[in-house]
């Protein structure tokens, strides 16, 4: 008789994975059509094929599905750029002889670039608590065990304990993010992006600069 691990979805919750996804991509499109305020949850739902009463099954609010599915959106950039640069494990990397600053720099100004050049961005500039939180919860992962692997090998050393540098980081991404798309100097700006985190984290200016420059050649 055949069973279903824990770790693998039943009939059910693969169904409830389907509706959930095919909501937030009806959200992506129309807030990229139409920008955040202007969407409203029927017109997800109408997108989405999918009755307003499954909707709330799903999430609270527009603002709850919208999030979802930027978080989303983000992460799947985070997976695809650690692929593009063919970066370790963080257990492969904390095995070897690795550079964690140089990782750090890698993600941190590459991930800038893409998420400021994101037109979902764009469109929620002026919603920065749901840009602060989407890109939190979706880069977490990726850079918090290079990070922790970083300070175990001593190569880095942050400048504050992590519970003060989490949400300083996140919210001077969002702020200097907001800040590029209006001036259109997302390139430059990944660069500073990556420079200031990697002071942060106690590499000195100098060598940041070389770090960054190097991931430039």
């Amino acid at each position: 008789m055949h069973t279903t691990s824990p770790e693998t979805p039943n009939r059910m919750d693969r169904r409830k994975n389907r509706t959930k996804t095919l909501l937030m991509h009806a959200a992506s499109e129309l807030v990229l059509e139409k920008g955040y305020e202007d969407v409203m949850i029927d017109e997800i739902t109408e997108r989405a094929d999918i009755g307003r009463r499954t909707f709330y099954n799903h999430f609270v609010s527009k603002e709850e599905c919208v999030l979802a599915a930027v978080k989303n959106r983000f992460a799947a950039h985070a997976r695809e750029l650690e692929q593009s640069l063919g970066l370790p494990s963080p257990e492969d990397a904390a095995a070897g002889d690795s550079d964690h600053a140089l990782f750090i720099a890698k993600l941190a100004s590459h991930m800038f670039r893409l998420i400021a050049l994101d037109p979902i961005t764009e469109q929620l500039i002026d919603y920065p608590r749901i840009l602060s939180e989407a890109i939190a919860d979706s880069q977490r992962d990726h850079l918090l065990a290079h990070l922790a692997n970083g300070v175990v090998s001593g190569r880095l050393k942050p400048s504050l304990l992590p519970e003060s540098l989490e949400p300083i980081v996140a919210w001077g991404f969002v702020g200097l993010v907001v800040t590029s798309i209006r001036r259109k100097s997302q390139e430059a700006d990944s660069l500073t992006w990556g420079s200031f985190l990697l002071q942060n984290l106690g590499i000195a200016e100098p060598e940041a600069k070389a770090l960054l420059d190097g991931i430039q050649a």
